[in-house]
């Protein structure tokens, strides 16, 4: 197969990242009728895929996630993928024209996921991981928890997180400035969110 044209791999490179998550306001998100007027345009900028500055400029997002800092199972940061050092154009554009940047956490699997809530210890250093964070990078302006948990999880994983959230929410809102809180819901699996940590981000 012939090589595709820097074009087309221009085009496929902005769409790939410009197709990215339409989502309410999650403040709506418990509700059965959330307020159409708060829909927001929301960006992922991946790692292996970081967006062309000129891109973020004509995007017209809303927000921008960066797309991932993976979580390791005793709540520290098992990969960064480079951040924030290695994105400093980008986390710079954003400042620039005013697009709110955040940092996604991204826990995956399982096994994993009980783990990580297994453990008050590991819980407890997840909080503090998320809160240097933000507290060391003047540009990021919240947090993206994702959670990408499909199967079945204990009681007491599900009470942790769910007692973690509001623990978190309150934090980052604590802040000057205040830093905002949102997560990604996985369809298809088992609810990891009750109303009441929703109503939190």
């Amino acid at each position: 197969m012939p090589p595709l044209p820097a074009r087309a791999l221009d085009k496929g490179r902005r769409v790939t990242w410009t197709s990215a998550l339409l989502a309410a306001c999650l403040a709506g998100c418990a509700s059965d009728a959330p307020n159409k007027a708060q829909l927001q345009s929301w960006g992922y900028a991946s790692w292996w895929l970081p967006p062309d500055i000129h891109d973020l400029r004509d995007s017209r997002f809303d927000r921008l996630a960066f797309f991932e800092i993976e979580l390791s199972t005793n709540g520290g940061i098992a990969d960064a993928h480079g951040w924030p050092d290695a994105y400093s154009r980008l986390r710079e554009a954003a400042a620039r024209l005013r697009i709110p940047l955040d940092a996604t956490l991204t826990l995956r699997g399982q096994q994993n996921f009980e783990s990580l809530f297994g453990s008050p210890e590991a819980v407890d250093r997840l909080l503090a991981t998320c809160l240097a964070l933000v507290e060391e990078d003047p540009y990021l302006q919240g947090l993206q928890l994702d959670f990408e948990q499909y199967d079945e999880a204990s009681p007491r994983s599900l009470d942790a997180l769910r007692a973690f959230v509001p623990r978190l929410a309150s934090a980052l809102h604590g802040l000057s400035p205040a830093r905002k809180l949102s997560v990604f819901v996985p369809t298809g699996g088992p609810k990891l969110y009750d109303a009441d940590s929703l109503a939190e981000a």
